[in-house]
């Protein structure tokens, strides 16, 4: 019963002493400022600003997913050649088998070429994606929030698992993006040279190249490059309108209409 008694007790001192935070001073101490809080000791990717958005690099979101150990459906240069049964490479059939798969691969090979590089490295095909988005789903805002997105080689079985999609930049929608995306291309050109990373997986470092796979851009993106911004561009489909022409007199008619007219010029 002292034994009980004993355990009830320790248990409720420690559940005191574990309290949650009052005010900003406690979040900064116990999450962020602190030597012992949780943002000083869980490994994760550097955060930095850059042009008003909050952005991580690529490739320390993929160091960490390669340490953490996580499996993923890379490709080897030569695909006819023996995966081994590595849960780093993924199956010769599916997304392996693509002709956009191919041709990375013949690019990856056509640069190992060109520096004469022996190494046969791991390929990592990424998905980018970025659009608009609600701050809050209940209550509409008029400031809207802008996200880039990473996708990296998910198993078929984790095609919507969270561990494979990451946020790498964040801002308003009311920003220039260019800088950004031009950021991102600058960090994926340069990783598609061979660099070493650890892998828990294999437990050692391991070559790897980073190639696009898709660039994926939702409606605000798209309408602006077809000129279709607020559904009144240029290439818009609005009443009345079937093309823009600067003299209305010369726009060709269809033969039905150039036989109704004609029957109304000739009727007495």
């Amino acid at each position: 019963m002292s034994a009980l008694k004993a355990n009830n007790s320790s248990t409720e001192d420690a559940f005191q002493s574990s309290r949650p935070p009052l005010d900003i001073y406690d979040i900064n101490m116990f999450f962020f400022s602190r030597k012992t809080s949780l943002y000083k000791n869980i490994p994760r990717p550097q955060v930095f600003c850059l042009h008003n958005h909050a952005c991580v690099s690529i490739k320390d979101i993929i160091t960490h997913m390669f340490a953490f150990g996580l499996e993923i459906d890379g490709m080897i240069v030569n695909n006819t050649l023996s995966p081994n049964n590595s849960p780093l490479i993924g199956p010769k059939k599916g997304i392996s088998d693509c002709s956009q798969s191919k041709k990375i691969r013949e690019n990856v090979r056509s640069r190992l070429r060109a520096y004469r590089q022996s190494v046969s490295p791991l390929i990592v095909y990424v998905t980018l994606w970025s659009d608009d988005f609600e701050p809050n789903n209940v209550i509409k805002h008029k400031r809207k929030s802008w996200l880039k997105t990473i996708t990296i080689a998910p198993p078929e079985h984790s095609k919507v698992s969270q561990n494979y999609t990451y946020i790498i930049a964040i801002g308003s929608s009311k920003n220039n993006h260019e800088p950004i995306h031009s950021h991102f291309f600058n960090e994926l050109k340069e990783l598609q040279q061979v660099h070493y990373i650890y892998s828990s997986l294999c437990g050692k470092n391991i070559p790897i190249v980073v190639e696009i796979m898709a660039i994926c851009a939702d409606r605000p993106e798209r309408s602006l490059m077809n000129k279709m911004l607020n559904h009144n561009g240029v290439s818009t489909s609005r009443w009345k309108y079937s093309c823009l022409i600067k003299d209305p007199n010369k726009l060709k008619s269809c033969k039905r209409c150039i036989n109704n007219g004609a029957k109304k010029f000739f009727t007495i």
